[in-house]
């Protein structure tokens, strides 16, 4: 199987060309991966590959055929994306019970139909059971590609009757060559600092460098964590106040930095001399002030409230949270 477009992650290539090439390809698949992992990449490739009319498996798909063509264009009839954002219940039961009448009709053109479920993660309980109908006895024509941040997010009964696909985001040399060709003007130390702040993810590090949303994440987040330090809970959440609204990105690169401070601090803690973040003596600083278990009650804490960003939750009470966790974990 080809995998143009989609960087790193040799691992889960080589499992997918072995099943491709000996037709023991599962009828669902689930991706799951950070945001801006590739998930939809993927999805869509694996969608174009199972309508490829090219006759070795090997090359699929294959980008010439008329199915390729038609997949790419978004116009292959036997190709239909579902699905809703990355905020929770947006993918709608209505939209199942759709798909359901819908899975049980005959391909049009190719050898089966493909139905590509995006962000599998915002179905309520009600939606994942309705889905599961169809998807633990489906039509011997229909194949099923779920997205998702994280399986464990869905129920078990849908994990069960899914092959599980996990991507990951890329190291700093597998996405250098990447970054240099789409961001030329970027010097190389910025595209190495970006690449570790937001996990390799390339999704949000082209939407970051093209806003420059990864250089504020860097002042700011530091700026919260030497807040926490501070005798009052007013210092601490003027900061968080300072992130905005309608700038998930941004978000997620100060909660990104504040795990590389906090895993550094610990470090420091440990006498080791490694460092991830760009701000070592902010690390140092709280390395100084706090005790171990403090630092990784603030690593646990990140995860939540990682968690928390997706979920359709209002930023002022996103806000609240975020100091009041962070306050929390250090016993203020």
């Amino acid at each position: 199987m080809r995998f143009d477009g989609l960087i790193g992650n040799a691992e889960l290539k080589e499992q997918l060309s072995s099943l491709a090439v000996s037709g023991r390809m599962p009828h669902a698949l689930l991706i799951e991966g950070p945001t801006g992992s590739g998930r939809r990449t993927l999805a869509g490739l694996l969608a174009k590959a199972a309508v490829c009319r090219h006759s070795d498996a090997a090359a699929r798909p294959c980008g010439i055929c008329p199915d390729c063509i038609k997949a790419a264009a978004g116009t292959h009839p036997d190709i239909t994306y579902y699905g809703g954002s990355d905020r929770a219940r947006s993918f709608s039961i209505d939209t199942v019970r759709t798909l359901r009448e819908e899975g049980y009709r005959l391909p049009n053109e190719a050898a089966c139909r493909v139905f590509v479920l995006q962000n599998a993660h915002a179905l309520s309980l009600e939606g994942q059971n309705a889905l599961l109908r169809i998807i633990e006895e489906p039509p011997k024509h229909l194949r099923f590609i779920l997205t998702c941040r994280s399986r464990f997010e869905l129920l078990e009964t849908i994990r069960s009757r899914t092959f599980a696909l996990t991507l990951r985001g890329v190291s700093e040399e597998e996405a250098l060559p990447w970054l240099r060709e789409n961001f030329p003007k970027q010097s190389e130390e910025d595209l190495r600092t970006v690449t570790r702040l937001y996990g390799g993810c390339l999704g949000v590090i082209r939407e970051a460098l093209s806003e420059d949303d990864w250089k504020n994440s860097l002042t700011l987040a530091p700026a919260i964590a030497e807040a926490i330090l501070a005798p009052t809970e007013s210092t601490l959440l003027a900061k968080c106040n300072e992130l905005p609204q309608r700038d998930p990105v941004l978000i997620q690169g100060v909660l990104r930095e504040l795990r590389l401070l906090f895993r550094d601090a610990i470090s420091a803690k440990c006498g080791q001399s490694e460092r991830l973040s760009p701000s070592p003596e902010t690390a140092e600083k709280l390395a100084k002030a706090m005790t171990a278990g403090q630092l990784v009650q603030l690593l646990d804490t990140i995860a939540v409230l990682e968690k928390m960003q997706f979920r359709n939750i209002n930023h002022a009470l996103f806000i609240t949270e975020l100091c009041a966790k962070l306050r929390a974990a250090v016993g203020r």
